[in-house]
């Protein structure tokens, strides 16, 4: 009786082992389907939205924003399903937690970095549209810099000098500055 116990033991073993790794397996399978459909679905809504051609007429540069956005949520998923898997492997749900909240942690610092200078020159350049103090082809000086205005756009100012250099200046700046208007 011993010996059947003990086959009926390691049989019951085995079946849930299997059953876990099938479990698993699938787990991560649909997971990764699902985050690549979530990937394309995004891109194509973004695509929709045209979020990279807003962007680049209010700017006046090129962005690939949408690529980059679907790629988020596709990984984003991917992340949960790893999450999901290693809940099932039986890893606390306090290492989880905290691996979570440290890569959240350093998505908002990089997106705090990357918007320190992006804010400020669009709330400027907003000013600036609003105020009309100068146009394209008004002659300006602000610092040392001295030249005509080719553009103006959300983020900064381009001026073309009397050598014919251009130089941008940050929107932020020119709010700051002392601006004269030359006639």
């Amino acid at each position: 009786m011993a010996i059947i116990e003990v086959f009926n033991k390691a049989y019951d073993f085995t079946a849930l082992a299997l059953l876990k790794t099938i479990t698993i397996i699938l787990t991560v399978l649909i997971g990764f389907i699902i985050g690549r459909f979530a990937g394309k679905l995004s891109y194509h809504l973004f695509r929709e939205l045209e979020i990279d051609t807003v962007l680049s007429k209010a700017t006046k540069r090129k962005f690939k924003l949408q690529k980059r956005l679907s790629a988020f949520i596709e990984f984003f998923v991917y992340f949960l399903t790893i999450i999901t898997v290693l809940n099932q492997l039986g890893v606390t749900t306090v290492v989880l937690y905290f691996v979570a909240v440290t890569i959240l942690l350093v998505i908002v610092v990089a997106l705090i970095m990357g918007f320190k200078d992006l804010l400020p020159n669009a709330f400027a350049g907003y000013t600036l549209y609003r105020q009309k103090f100068f146009v394209e082809g008004d002659r300006i000086r602000v610092n040392e810099v001295e030249g005509k205005v080719i553009s103006v756009s959300l983020l900064e100012t381009k001026i073309e000098t009397k050598k014919g250099d251009t130089i941008l200046v940050p929107n932020s700046t020119l709010v700051k500055q002392q601006i004269v208007k030359k006639k």
